[in-house]
């Protein structure tokens, strides 16, 4: 699967209103859609992106990988134009439910050069809800990995 880089393993270089506290054995990390941002940096490429989401609304600006790269939800929609693909829940697809937790991966076979990471910002705009176990992995993370992960994980957020 590549190296996996979690978001504890990154250079963060400001956490700005993102409150972050334990539910039941998961970490989150709650913004609240006016100015919570957490700004990292990493050193490696990456191919794939996984968190765990849980929105507020059907329309967030999630992550901004620098230089146009975002990961964003428009009208319940996931969308990383950058991404050769996208899952949620462990399956290709698009479909987010807000008010829910889901998994969404993007993923690209040439990997991108991340110079800046802004997390729960993208496009001018921030992202209003929770989030967990963002990581970065710099290989491809195949289809059955990628099921496997939300069928592990998945109970952990009471799914």
């Amino acid at each position: 699967m590549g190296v996996v880089r979690e978001l504890t393993d990154v250079n963060t270089i400001s956490n700005t209103d993102v409150v972050e506290f334990k539910d039941g054995a998961i970490r989150v990390m709650s913004f609240n859609g006016t100015s919570s941002i957490i700004e990292s940096t990493l050193s490696n490429d990456v191919n794939t992106i996984i968190a765990w989401i849980k929105p507020k609304t059907d329309t967030e600006s999630i992550i901004d990988l620098g230089g146009g790269n975002t990961i964003t939800v428009a009208s319940g929609v996931l969308t990383a134009a950058w991404a050769d693909d996208l899952y949620v829940n462990g399956e290709a697809g698009t479909a987010i439910q807000h008010g829910e937790w889901n998994m969404i991966a993007c993923r690209v076979d040439s990997a991108l050069s991340l110079t800046a990471i802004d997390i729960g910002l993208a496009s001018a705009s921030y992202y209003d809800g929770l989030m967990s176990d963002v990581i970065f992995v710099d290989g491809v993370v195949t289809d059955a990995e990628l099921s496997q992960i939300h069928t592990s994980q998945k109970a952990l957020y009471s799914i």
